[in-house]
């Protein structure tokens, strides 16, 4: 059926990861003999999960063209699926992709600081009681946490991705995306009905999460300080 085209699909489209060695990169010969665990883990899980529908609709729905999200080439664009939110008490299998220490380091020392405070707001925005007159504080806080959705993608591309586009630089960028389309009418959402409000709010902790999951793994303590989850 379609799925399973889908799952053949999305298994034939996973390429090599290279494992992370504090040494260096891996030697050519060993990133073309080792299948990318983690990415075909990535793939088979979010798929497979994808199949089952997304957990909850957008407060924007995305369009099929992917013309209406930041970052346009995300995992949905790739695979035509729309993978649920990692969940934090379940580690991924594997490392990430190898990406240089310096590499990694540089680019948390231009985006971390701002995806701080996009983090801290968004922080604030969940804690945001169900009334219909805070609508105009929901918007204010949601926009500091849009202008700091691209600065996140930017910093997965230099985490997660060395020479290539890793799978799981896509689905970073796919969760970033869907947090965008949650939060990017969340005023008017929140002023017609808070609890559609709230619950776009929590759709979009969910998939926040999901990217700081993805990140966090690539950040070893002497690349800088890992995010906390909202």
């Amino acid at each position: 059926g379609r799925g399973a085209r889908r799952l053949l699909l999305a298994a034939s489209l996973c390429g090599p990861v290279a494992a992370l060695h504090s040494s260096g990169p891996p030697p050519p010969r060993a990133v073309a003999t080792r299948r990318g665990a983690l990415d075909t883990a990535l793939t088979s899980v979010a798929v497979a999960t994808s199949l089952l529908g997304p957990t909850r609709a957008s407060a924007l729905e995305r369009e099929f063209s992917n013309g209406n999200v930041l970052f346009s080439q995300d995992y949905f664009f790739k695979f035509g699926t729309k993978p649920r939110p990692l969940d934090p008490e379940t580690p991924l299998p594997g490392a990430p992709p190898f990406v240089r220490v310096q590499t990694r380091y540089d680019a948390m020392a231009k985006y971390s600081s701002k995806i701080g405070v996009g983090l801290e707001a968004f922080a604030q925005l969940a804690a945001t009681p169900a009334g219909a007159e805070e609508s105009v504080a929901v918007a204010d806080a949601a926009e500091i946490v849009l202008k700091t959705l691209r600065p996140m993608g930017l910093l997965a591309n230099s985490l997660l991705a060395s020479e290539t586009v890793t799978n799981e630089v896509l689905l970073a960028r796919f969760y970033v995306n869907e947090v965008y389309l949650r939060l990017v009418d969340l005023g008017d959402v929140w002023r017609e009905s808070p609890a559609d409000g709230v619950a776009a709010v929590e759709a979009a902790r969910r998939n926040l999460n999901s990217y700081v999951i993805l990140v966090n793994r690539a950040i070893p303590p002497k690349v800088g300080d890992k995010f906390q989850l909202v």
